[in-house]
């Protein structure tokens, strides 16, 4: 029955077609085609609605990034609840002066520039969110990878993406041995910087078309090639998810479910 109901909608709508099409050329002696109007108005107000795709964007400029626009909330919202993970909670503050304790301390061991590549070998907790945050504050961008993946896999995404870093939790240090580069144990570090040291926001080195992170194909083709994604695209992709599901209310919240080495 549905399958019919359409099948007369859509038979309804191609007499309207032709009802207008012979309405007008019923009016005019001499019309071309280019001057019929194919649709009737109900059809045109419609097809007009679908593509009224215009939406008040947020003011951007080449400082808008992504950890920009996270220090403007923590600051609206210091005291409500950011991260949720088990029974840690974090509110806005604490998320920003942990984030921005470990960035103090990435760069106080590595001169960062922005487009640089800081591995993130985590496994999905409140760390992880803070390391995302504490990288893009440092001035790089985070290159993430699963800990399910083999250790070649492992292997080619630190050689190919040059990271200086990478930031591991402790149960995968010993799988990072070969690695020459600078390695963070997160667990600890973390307890180490959490009494003394920086809490303020580091001072934005990163614009808006620098890169935020670089994500990795499966390589079912061949070799894993490297997707780069810069704060703009991410920012924009939050713009529209925003309108597209009204998340208008300070109240609401997102639940994440997808492993962080996917692109949303």
């Amino acid at each position: 029955m549905q399958s019919c109901h359409i099948f007369l909608i859509s038979f309804d709508d191609l007499l309207d077609v032709t009802h207008e099409l012979l309405a007008q050329i019923g009016k005019d002696d001499v019309t071309t085609i280019a001057q019929m109007n194919v649709l009737p108005r109900k059809q045109l107000n419609q097809m007009n609605g679908w593509n009224n795709t215009s939406r008040d964007f947020i003011e951007l400029n080449k400082h808008t990034t992504l950890h920009k626009l996270f220090e403007e909330e923590a600051e609206k919202s210091c005291d409500k609840i950011a991260v949720v993970y088990g029974d840690v909670q974090l509110t806005y503050r604490e998320l920003n002066e942990k984030a921005n304790q470990l960035a103090h301390y990435l760069r106080s061991i590595c001169d960062i520039q922005p487009d640089d590549l800081i591995a993130l070998f985590l496994d999905k907790s409140e760390l992880m969110i803070v390391s995302i945050l504490a990288v893009w504050k440092s001035g790089a961008a985070y290159a993430p990878i699963d800990p399910s993946y083999p250790d070649k896999r492992i292997q080619f995404i630190l050689q190919d993406t040059k990271a200086k870093i990478v930031i591991a939790n402790k149960k995968y240090m010993a799988r990072l041995h070969s690695c020459t580069i600078i390695k963070i144990e997160i667990d600890s570090i973390y307890v180490t910087l959490a009494g003394n040291s920086n809490i303020e926001n580091p001072q934005p080195i990163a614009s808006s078309d620098n890169l935020a992170y670089v994500i990795y194909t499966s390589g079912s083709t061949g070799k894993p090639k490297g997707v780069m994604i810069e704060h703009l695209g991410v920012i924009n992709l939050k713009i529209v998810v925003t309108d597209l599901f009204q998340l208008k209310s300070k109240a609401e919240s997102v639940s994440t479910l997808i492993n962080y080495v996917f692109d949303p």
